[in-house]
């Protein structure tokens, strides 16, 4: 379902990264958990790879939505 929400609020702001929403053919998204100082923590990153660009990132503590 999280995937899902990403991929409904990147199509609307495509244009506003700098990234035309007509050049956009596929939007990879991927996450990781690192350490913060101790404390776990997610990120997760919207990438086009043809673009080489990144459309979106988040990160938040492990645990935490």
């Amino acid at each position: 379902m999280s995937i899902w929400r990403w991929v409904q609020r990147l199509g609307p702001i495509l244009g506003s990264i700098g990234a035309d929403p007509r050049d956009v053919r596929r939007i990879f998204i991927d996450e990781t958990m690192v350490n913060l100082g101790g404390t776990p923590a997610w990120i997760w990153v919207a990438f086009e790879p043809d673009l080489r660009a990144m459309l979106d990132f988040h990160a938040a503590r492990a645990g935490t939505r």
